[in-house]
C-alpha cells in the first residue's frame, strides 16, 4: 500500500516585488520592521511590511523547510499613490534606508517573497500601530 510522502513540503507561491528601496522602522532592542512600496498598474500604491529577517511570527501552514530562505509579507496597506505612501510611512516613523543608513543597513530581509498575511495579525492594517494623518 502506498503511503503519502510526508516529507514533501507544500511550497508557497513566490511573489515578485521590487525590494531595492527599503524603508525601516527601528523598534528598539535591535528589532525593526521593514517595508517596500509597490506601485500598482492603476497608479495606486501598496506598502508591504516584513519582520526582521523576513520571518513570520505565526504558522503559515507551510512546512518550515518550504519557506526556509524566503521572506514573508506580514501585512499591507493601500494608498492613492507612491507619494502618499511615502508620506504615511514617514509619519509612522519609517525611514528610507538609503536616506538614513545605520547599523540596520544590510539587515533588510533577503530572499524570495511569499504572502503570509492570512496567518499574521495585521500589525498595521488591523491593530492600533498605524496613524492615519
Amino acid at each position: 500500500m502506498n503511503q503519502p510522502n510526508s516529507e514533501v513540503a507544500k511550497k508557497p507561491n513566490v511573489l515578485t516585488l521590487d525590494t531595492s528601496d527599503w524603508w525601516v522602522k527601528v523598534l528598539g532592542m535591535l528589532q525593526h520592521n521593514w517595508a517596500v512600496i509597490s506601485e500598482n498598474n492603476s497608479g495606486t500604491a501598496t506598502v508591504y511590511f516584513f519582520h526582521d529577517g523576513g520571518a513570520t511570527k505565526n504558522s503559515t501552514g507551510y512546512d518550515y523547510r518550504a519557506v526556509r530562505g524566503m521572506i514573508a509579507i506580514i501585512d499591507s496597506l493601500e494608498f492613492p499613490d507612491r507619494k502618499v505612501a511615502a508620506q504615511q510611512l514617514s509619519e509612522n516613523r519609517f525611514s528610507r534606508l538609503v536616506d538614513h543608513p545605520g547599523p540596520w543597513e544590510g539587515k533588510e530581509p533577503k530572499g524570495k517573497i511569499f504572502d503570509a498575511r492570512k496567518s499574521e495579525p495585521g500589525i498595521y492594517s488591523k491593530q492600533d500601530y498605524w496613524r492615519n494623518n
